[in-house]
């Protein structure tokens, strides 16, 4: 190793403090250390203020990354119904009131989870439509699964629709025009299948179990 070698291979402060013992070359390569050190510093003084202005100016261009969000509670799985082969819960809704229609059913069995849908429907309805149309493709997803067994198998209804449930078991006529389609196809399922068990729940269960 030479001198200069061994110059740089010493802490600055011992370096400065034997200055008067360097040579020419010596110094002048501690000098162009020390400017190169006060550059760095001026160049991470600069980095760190405009990081701050843009912190300031509301962009986070540069900045560290969010921690990724919070992912949402998972959905509860239904709990099938006592002396019932199935369990169907179900729901729907309209964005609007009419608006875009959509709906969400689960249907389980003592085993846990058999089959679960999230239909979408096109054109405008009502809660009311939707919540009678989730019922029909719940009900056929399962007469489907069941084949010629349907006519044996003891199915549980739970929702939180008290017009859909009371006039499915005739407590209340359906009356509205655009419902009495979709009820009369809701009955004629049920009959495809063997005994029922329909009641209603409260909303809390629906929304733990299908999320809306």
């Amino acid at each position: 190793m030479n001198d200069q070698g061994a110059v740089r291979g010493k802490p600055l402060a011992t370096r400065v403090a034997e200055r008067r013992l360097l040579d020419r070359d010596q110094l002048l390569a501690l000098v162009e250390e020390l400017h190169a050190l006060v550059i760095h510093q001026r160049q991470t003084v600069d980095r760190q203020g405009a990081a701050i202005a843009r912190m300031q100016a509301g962009d986070n261009t540069g900045a560290a990354p969010s921690p990724p969000p919070v992912a949402p509670p998972a959905r509860k799985t239904a709990r099938p119904v006592a002396g019932s082969d199935f369990t169907i819960v179900f729901d729907g809704g309209a964005i609007g009131n009419p608006g875009k229609g959509y709906g969400s059913y689960q249907i389980v069995d003592s085993g846990g989870v058999v089959s679960e849908g999230s239909p979408r429907y096109d054109g405008t309805i009502t809660n009311n439509q939707a919540e009678f149309l989730t019922l029909i493709r719940a009900l056929e997803d399962l007469k489907a699964r069941q084949a010629a067994a349907a006519t044996r198998t003891t199915v549980a209804i739970r929702g939180d629709s008290q017009l859909v449930l009371n006039t499915i078991t005739g407590k209340w006529k359906a009356r509205h025009a655009g419902l009495i389609p979709l009820h009369r196809q809701v009955v004629l399922l049920l009959h495809e299948f063997g005994k029922t068990d329909i009641q209603w729940q409260p909303r809390a269960k629906s929304v733990a179990i299908l999320g809306h």
